[in-house]
């Protein structure tokens, strides 16, 4: 006769510690997360992304700094933070 285990909740315990289950986690500048979606993830790195453009506002209107200067402080500050996701 079978029997049928029913809501079983797995323990986990090392050094004699009772490790918890967390939804989410930050680990290495990412999140994750026990249903494995990046929405927030990615949201985190455009928000900082978007972050880093807004303080360099000033820049953006200077009329005295050249196009070519400010796209490429977009290309080395802004990009990489978005694009790290």
């Amino acid at each position: 006769m079978p029997v049928l285990l029913v809501n079983i909740i797995p323990v986990l315990v090392l050094y004699n510690i009772l490790i918890e289950k967390v939804a989410s986690f930050p680990y290495l500048d990412s999140l994750i997360t026990d249903n494995t979606e990046c929405t927030q993830d990615i949201r985190g790195g455009l928000a900082k992304g978007l972050g880093i453009r807004a303080k360099l506002k000033k820049i953006w209107q200077n009329h005295g700094i050249h196009i070519s200067t400010k796209i490429r402080l977009m290309k080395a500050l802004v990009w990489p933070c978005s694009g790290y996701v």
